[in-house]
């Protein structure tokens, strides 16, 4: 057994070593050999289309592959090459980065029933690439690489319009169908007409070298209606036609133009003026109000003035605020545009003629601006009037020798006259914050004996209930002795009269006499 164990070794070392002296051999005579020069190709392959490139430079073609591509301009060896290949063989790499090293390689086309394979061989940079048509091809080169191309486009084509998503359809001179694809079937099928019958009615359009229509088919019945636009292009005899669903575009284009009629009523309905500009400062949108308040004629607004010259119609109607001049008028326009597209354009035009507007500028999606003109002489008239009121009112107050000052129900100092800012030497109107019946009583403390006068007053003041009218007396550190006279008048609000005593007596509804000694 031991002998048999000997035995095998020595056959296992006596192989091996036999093996080893083979690939030694084997890699000595390889690279004892040069490597193959590359020849030129026109000498060794006339015919068929064959290219040779070192690196990215084409260095040599055949005469077949040289007429392909002399029409194509390019610096690129590559591209050039692979404008005219990969039309018939697409998996031809776009990069030539990967033919690096040496190798080899077989493209094919079997999606379209093309027989020829491209052969790409590599080495070092050089790359030669060689289109081999099948053994019983017959004719020129050029012709047969032309027809399957155009062989592989037409399979493509028709794979597209089989798969197309659209209906697509042939007509002839008479308008009907010659060929369509399966969407077009689909669709037919789902409205019920017979194969022999157009889906679409292209009316006079297929007259036309091309053209588009919007039409639109009953579905269901006629319970619902499908919109498409359908685009026809004609050669010769026939005319292919190409539909898309634009039901989502109709529906928004009708939803828009019944905004822009319920917005277009809202206007007219508003008594103010209101112009709208557009990006490029014309005018896109006015109300009935405009022409009435500015005076400017229907025919100049609808003719879409720019917005200088909607100001300049403005200015020679003199239905504005006249500028001292032309140019600063210019600048204010300017200056005026700026602020609506900021938002914060707000002014108040009081015209020659008696009427007062207010302008206010507001920005608006994609670069409008909108101008609102509004007729606030009513209010400024009331306003002026309410004024004249309250300036009269404060006048005769300050007429009277008594004192008079008026507390809210909230005991907040809304009213006083000179009497009585002379008599306590306080004027309320300057104060920063709201005089109180608190700071007036603390007030009156300082100038006068103590009476608790002072207390009844704020609490009276205070109360919301139903009150009289009431006086007392007090005496202030100079000497001098006042009836306080105490009034209740309208909205809860206090009437305090402080007037010299004398002996004249007063005629109250109610009278209640309160001294320092009955304190």
């Amino acid at each position: 057994m031991t002998g048999l164990y000997w035995g095998d070794l020595v056959l296992l070392v006596l192989v091996c070593s036999g093996v080893a002296a083979l690939a030694l051999l084997w890699i000595a005579r390889t690279a004892s050999e040069p490597a193959a020069p590359v020849e030129n190709i026109r000498s060794v392959s006339p015919d068929g289309l064959v290219f040779l490139l070192d690196g990215t430079n084409l260095r040599d073609v055949s005469p077949d592959a040289e007429a392909l591509i002399e029409d194509i301009i390019d610096d690129d060896g590559w591209t050039r090459i692979g404008k005219v290949l990969r039309p018939r063989f697409p998996e031809l790499p776009r990069s030539i980065e990967t033919f690096s090293g040496s190798g080899r390689c077989d493209y094919a086309d079997g999606d379209h029933g093309d027989p020829a394979r491209l052969s790409v061989e590599w080495n070092n940079g050089i790359i030669r690439l060689e289109v081999i048509e099948p053994s019983d091809a017959s004719g020129n080169a050029i012709r047969q690489h032309v027809e399957a191309v155009q062989i592989t486009e037409q399979s493509m084509a028709r794979e597209a319009m089989e798969s197309a998503p659209y209906p697509v359809w042939q007509i002839g001179d008479d308008s009907m169908p010659r060929w369509h694809n399966p969407a077009y079937d689909v669709l037919r099928n789902k409205l019920g007409i017979s194969e022999n019958e157009p889906v679409f009615d292209l009316g006079e359009i297929d007259r036309v070298k091309t053209g588009k229509i919007r039409t639109s088919v009953s579905v269901d019945s006629g319970k619902q209606t499908a919109w498409f636009d359908v685009f026809v292009s004609r050669a010769e005899d026939r005319s292919f036609c190409y539909a898309v669903n634009v039901d989502m575009v109709v529906n928004a284009e009708v939803a828009r133009r019944n905004f822009v009629q319920t917005l277009t009523k809202t206007f007219a309905e508003l008594s103010s003026g209101l112009a709208i500009f557009d990006r490029n400062r014309q005018l896109a949108l006015f109300n009935p109000a405009l022409i009435d308040l500015t005076a400017l004629s229907a025919e100049f607004l609808s003719a879409r003035p720019n917005l200088l010259s909607f100001f300049d119609r403005l200015r020679d109607n003199r239905m504005m605020p006249e500028p001292k001049d032309y140019k600063s008028w210019r600048e204010q326009i300017a200056d005026l545009v700026a602020s609506a597209r900021n938002g914060d354009y707000v002014e108040t035009w009081t015209l020659p003629s008696g009427p007062t507007y207010k302008v206010s500028g507001r920005p608006h999606p994609d670069g409008a601006i909108a101008f609102l003109i509004e007729d606030i002489s009513a209010e400024v008239s009331l306003t002026r009037r309410f004024r004249s009121e309250l300036e009269q009112g404060q006048s005769l107050l300050d007429a009277l020798d008594d004192a008079l000052v008026v507390f809210s129900s909230t005991g907040i100092l809304t009213l006083s006259n000179t009497a009585y800012r002379d008599l306590w030497r306080t004027d309320p109107d300057s104060s920063f914050v709201d005089m109180t019946i608190l700071d007036a009583i603390r007030h009156f403390q300082t100038q006068c004996q103590a009476t608790p006068l002072f207390g009844e007053l704020r609490d009276y003041v205070l109360d919301c209930t139903e009150r009289a009218e009431w006086d007392g007396l007090v005496r202030m550190n100079c000497g001098h002795e006042l009836v306080c006279g105490v009034h209740p008048i309208s909205n809860g609000a206090t009437l305090v009269r402080f007037q010299k005593n004398s002996e004249t007596p007063l005629i109250r509804k109610a009278q209640r006499t309160i001294t320092a000694e009955t304190a």
